[in-house]
């Protein structure tokens, strides 16, 4: 599972790599490109990624919920103190 989730991470990082050089790429002549094209993901990685994705925004939703109850518990004890 580990190494299938390092692979998913380095082919988003991957994806977001083809994705910053084709913007700024834009002013490069078609000559002066590199002849090898860049490697089309597979569906399933394409799958992997996807999933990897959703698991990390479910976290970050997860732990910014739990901050924002720690906050709510600690302005409700404040407010008893007064």
């Amino acid at each position: 599972m580990l190494d299938s989730f390092c692979k998913a991470r380095a082919i988003a990082a991957s994806l977001r790599y083809g994705e910053e050089t084709a913007a700024t790429d834009s002013n490069i002549t078609p000559s002066s490109r590199p002849a090898q094209p860049l490697p089309v993901p597979k569906d399933d990685d394409l799958q992997m990624v996807l999933e990897l994705s959703r698991q990390e925004q479910e976290e970050e939703e997860k732990k910014r919920k739990q901050e924002e109850e720690e906050l709510q518990k600690i302005l409700e004890l404040s407010l008893l103190e007064k």
